[in-house]
């Protein structure tokens, strides 16, 4: 996908529609996995190209939600290893900031996810705590990071906010969703 990213770097939204027609074209072609496997850097992307992006990816992606008004926006990462970053930016902040004050919802593609949640609470001594429709997950110490997964899931999730606490409200309150 790093050739979506660079394409929306480079020509905007134009660009990224001829780079998603040519990916589909080479998915057909049996290619698609090649560029999914390669890096990505950190882009802004509407809604509509988030779910675009996720059709793309081919794996499920959480976030928190659309974020309406004060012009926030949706910075998106990839790694090679299939990793996605959803990160939350408020109006004016630029892609890639290096500051760590801004929500972020991590998806990483984990075989067993929920066995591996439950074995990563307990052997780091951390309590673990429902997550509705049968997840369970864990806050970090610091309490800025939450970690959680679902039964029968291959995601575990991590939700960041520098905000005391907040993560861990988002997803016990069930925000943290996939994009559809």
């Amino acid at each position: 996908m790093n050739v979506f990213f660079e394409a929306l770097r480079v020509f905007g939204r134009r660009g990224c529609l001829f780079v998603g027609v040519v990916v589909a074209l080479a998915g057909v072609a049996g290619v698609a996995p090649v560029l999914a496997a390669t890096p990505t850097f950190p882009a802004v992307m509407t809604r509509a190209e988030l779910k675009a992006f996720v059709v793309a990816v081919r794996h499920t992606v959480y976030w928190a939600g659309p974020f309406v008004g004060a012009g926030y926006v949706y910075e998106v990462t990839q790694t090679k290893d299939g990793r996605v970053f959803v990160r939350y930016l408020p109006a004016g902040v630029k892609v890639g900031d290096p500051r760590s004050s801004f929500l972020v919802v991590a998806t990483y593609p984990v075989k067993k996810a929920f066995e591996v949640t439950q074995a990563a609470a307990k052997r780091l001594g951390f309590a673990s705590v429902s997550v509705g429709q049968g997840g369970t997950g864990f806050l970090s110490n610091p309490p800025t990071s939450f970690y959680f997964a679902y039964q029968r899931s291959t995601f575990q999730v991590e939700v960041y906010s520098a905000r005391s606490g907040r993560a861990k409200q988002l997803a016990v309150a069930g925000k943290i969703v996939p994009i559809s």
